[in-house]
Parts: structure tokens; sequence; C-alpha cells
């Protein structure tokens, strides 16, 4: 169980979840993009409805309980983007639900639209 930090406030979540995060958010806040990211009951370890505002500025600290952050879903982690850069922002959304989304028409074409940015940027 990994503990996310916002503005010295802990947030618990599991170690994978936490390295998803932490891959879909530094990115974001390196390229000095604020968003809104939004978790609820359906993450696990989270509890209730939460809702953070991160700016290039905030006060952030990822913390492993295993010390290392664990392998990431590469489909998972692309939804988590995409969602970032919505104007609802991100909606940390279980591995489960990541990969059906991106099972559906809409979900495809997001994963071609990232791709292809990706080839774009190097």
């Amino acid at each position: 169980m990994g503990t996310f930090f916002f503005a010295g406030v802990p947030y618990k979540f599991e170690d994978r979840v936490l390295a998803h995060l932490q891959a879909s958010i530094t990115p974001k806040l390196q390229r000095r993009e604020p968003f809104l990211v939004t978790w609820g009951e359906g993450i696990p370890c989270a509890s209730g409805h939460t809702a953070i505002w991160l700016t290039a500025s905030s006060s952030l600290i990822f913390e492993f309980e295993n010390g290392s952050a664990p392998e990431l879903n590469p489909i998972w982690k692309a939804v988590l983007d995409w969602s970032a850069g919505t104007p609802e922002g991100m909606w940390l959304t279980s591995e489960e639900d990541a990969v059906q989304f991106a099972r559906t028409p809409k979900g495809q074409r997001v994963l071609r639209l990232l791709k292809q940015v990706q080839a774009r940027d190097g």
C-alpha cells in the first residue's frame, strides 16, 4: 500500500494504482499544465469521492510500500493520460475499467490518437 501526498495530506492507494498516477501526472506538470484529478470508491484503497487541482507548484510525494514502482499497463496509462487532457480532468479509473474503455470505439480512437502524438513527439 503506497501513499500519495498532496499538500501534506496522505491518500492511500495500492502501489500499482500509485505508479500509474505518478506516470500520468508527472509529464503534465513538467509541461506546466494544471488539471483536476478525481477518484472515487471504485479505486482500490480509496475512500469517498476526492478531487484535487494540480499545478506545477503543487507539493506531491509518491511513496511506494515496496520501494519501487510496479510495471505499468500502457493501456491504463494511455486512458489516464487522455482523461487528464479533457475539460473534466483526470478521472482515476480502475485498470479493468480502462481496459474496457479501450475496447470501445471511442477508446480505440483515443488510443490511436495518443499513438500518433507519441510518434510525433518522439
